[in-house]
């Protein structure tokens, strides 16, 4: 079976659809017996998977400085994904809209809906983007795989999709790198970020979605010995329309510290030496750094919201994202009862053992096998 992939997300920092996109194709390396796997980068076709960001692979960052062009990218892309002899049986598109590989089945991930749930969220060229091409390709999908059960019943209920013709999959932890790691596999990385001896920490990128700025308000009302005690550190890119959070954080510099995007080394890290995980989302297809931060042994603080109570389970604590005072109250209770913390901390590593990169990508080969 020929099998195609859209591997653009690997050319850019990688965010949650790159990781997804990454960990599958590394999967379907070992798995894929009877496949013929090939990868489309951008403008090319290689049977070659590269690193992240690796080299020959054509970058992106002319499209950050120029956004206008980034449309006209999109038709380039598009046309020059069909303008070849090659024939698929099986095109999988990781990131919701599929572009013009030729294929006889055209399998495709949706890892949420918040362009319709919370457009708010995201920038302009984006939600043009979505609302001119998600609905008239995705209709043309021969399977839907969502990353939820609640996202797929969500598609279902609201939008139409087939039962039959969609499944749920949950993504997968990568534990030999995610885990609890020995003081001195730590290395240098307390100097290397300055970071304090204890703090709460948050991953993810500066936008609306993620509800940093309720959540940093929620923590700058605790208590000032809480403060005093525990900084907060955010990681991650610098998104858009985190006006406000910005404000926040230079106002804030004696509790609030941003590392921007920190190394895949050191991240596994981070999450090892913090004392709380603050991931009380709006909004997740899915929730990955939670899981992530459990197979590190880190308490979470997460949503009862959206996907975040099937994915975390009785694992994390979960408050409602948009009340404050239980953002504020799950913090206290975490960081001042080490007890309940070192139950989360327990529960977190056991639970997290279920999600696997093998196990995803093998639910994923099982689908492509059965669209033909």
């Amino acid at each position: 079976m020929k099998l195609a992939i859209n591997a653009l997300p690997l050319t850019m920092p990688l965010t949650g659809i790159g990781k997804y996109t990454y960990h599958l194709a590394q999967e379907f390396s070992k798995l894929s017996d009877g496949f013929d796997v090939e990868y489309f980068y951008s403008y090319n076709y290689s049977r070659e998977l590269i690193e992240p960001g690796g080299p020959g692979v054509r970058k992106t960052g002319v499209l950050k400085r120029f956004p206008s062009v980034k449309p006209y990218a999109r038709v380039v892309r598009d046309y020059l994904a069909g303008m070849t002899t090659r024939r698929f049986d099986v095109y999988f598109e990781p990131n919701f809209i599929p572009i013009n590989i030729p294929a006889r089945r055209k399998v495709v991930t949706v890892a949420d809906f918040s362009f319709i749930t919370h457009p708010e969220c995201h920038p302009k060229e984006r939600m043009d983007y979505f609302s001119s091409k998600f609905w008239p390709r995705i209709k043309k999908a021969d399977h839907v795989v969502f990353i939820s059960e609640f996202i797929r019943q969500y598609g279902i209920e609201n939008f139409g999709f087939s039962p039959e013709n969609s499944t749920a999959i949950p993504l997968g932890v990568q534990h030999e790198h995610f885990r609890l790691l020995a003081s001195e596999e730590l290395g240098g990385v307390r100097q290397r970020h300055q970071l304090p001896e204890k703090f709460i920490l948050f991953v993810g990128s500066l936008e609306p979605r993620k509800n940093l700025e309720r959540m940093l308000r929620s923590y700058l009302s605790l208590p000032r010995v809480l403060r005093d005690e525990y900084r907060c550190v955010l990681v991650g890119g610098s998104g858009w329309n985190n006006e406000e959070i910005q404000k926040l954080i230079d106002a804030n510099p004696e509790h609030l510290l941003r590392l921007g995007y920190v190394s895949d080394e050191d991240l596994p890290k981070l999450y090892n030496l913090s004392s709380l995980f603050l991931f009380a989302s709006l909004y997740e297809g899915f929730g990955l750094p939670a899981l992530e931060a459990m197979a590190c042994g880190c308490p979470v603080l997460s949503s009862n919201i959206t996907s975040l109570p099937e994915v975390c389970g009785d694992a994390a604590l979960l408050v409602d994202p948009y009340d404050s005072e239980a953002i504020r109250d799950g913090m206290m209770r975490i960081l001042e009862d080490s007890s309940l913390a070192s139950q989360f901390s327990d529960k977190g590593i056991e639970h997290v053992k279920r999600f696997t990169w093998d196990q995803c990508a093998r639910e994923h080969l099982g689908v492509f096998r059965g669209v033909m």
